[in-house]
């Protein structure tokens, strides 16, 4: 019993577990499909980690401290002490040939839906599969569950809050003028 009472204070400081990140007083909006309370953290993270429709754990004080799984992406502020936990580890996957990745920049502007995936193998392959050159590159949010996410930007530009981009870096070949 002892260690659940310290493993409890551990959580609700705000430390990583797992590779997933406590954020006091926050909640995530909407809840994921069925069953989506857990009694224990870990059972949630797990449950959570492989789903499509989940992007966070939320622990419900007013209801019996149960873990729910969460399906929105962004942290909001809670009036009723809920905390939240995201995954704050990058999931990297395997980088395509071709695609070159960007530390400290991001890409502006949204492509169109859907615009977020949990892996950064979908996101390419997604923005690979775009016809209508509406994605100029891929970048991850660590300010939103490090959610990857189709820009239609291809101007890299400094990133305030330490996102990462991929953009596609194949040399572009074709006829070397003669001198």
């Amino acid at each position: 019993m002892k260690s659940l009472v310290i493993l409890s204070s551990v959580l609700s400081l705000g430390l990583a577990v797992q590779g997933w990140c406590a954020n006091n007083d926050t909640y995530l909006g909407g809840y994921s499909s069925e069953p989506k309370a857990f009694n224990a953290l870990t059972e949630a993270i797990e449950a959570c980690a492989g789903r499509t429709d989940c992007w966070g754990v939320t622990q419900e004080p007013y209801n019996s401290n149960r873990y729910t799984l969460r399906r929105g992406i962004n942290l909001e502020a809670s009036p009723t002490g809920e905390t939240s936990w995201v995954n704050c580890e990058p999931i990297l996957g395997e980088i395509p040939e071709g695609w070159c990745t960007r530390v400290n920049v991001y890409l502006g502007g949204y492509s169109s839906e859907p615009k977020a995936f949990k892996t950064l193998t979908e996101a390419i392959g997604a923005c690979d599969d775009r016809t209508d050159s509406g994605c100029g590159g891929v970048t991850q949010e660590p300010y939103n569950s490090n959610r990857y996410t189709l820009r239609r930007g291809t101007d890299l530009k400094a990133s305030p809050s330490g996102e990462t981009s991929w953009v596609n870096c194949e040399p572009v070949l074709g006829e070397i003028p003669e001198e």
